[in-house]
């Protein structure tokens, strides 16, 4: 499905031609405005799919730190 999306903003990206009047302009800044929104939206699922497939393990500890051993018991006061 994103590979699908990312050869759409490519075909459209290669076929992209400056606008000769005012209103090839607005069309084209309407597909730039379409083609940003569609790069975000790919970039958040690909983030999403990251943060999904990360596995923190961690073999130091696995408890909370109270403030004051984490360094913050001064500010506590």
């Amino acid at each position: 499905m994103l590979n699908e999306r990312l050869y759409d903003i490519e075909y459209k990206l290669r076929n992209y031609r400056h606008p000769c009047n005012r209103q090839q302009y607005h069309e084209t800044k309407r597909q730039i405005e379409t083609i940003t929104n569609d790069l975000r939206h790919i970039d958040m699922q690909l983030k999403e799919k990251v943060v999904q497939n990360i596995n923190i393990q961690s073999p130091i500890c696995i408890t909370p730190l109270s403030p004051s051993s984490s360094g913050y018991g001064s500010d506590m006061n």
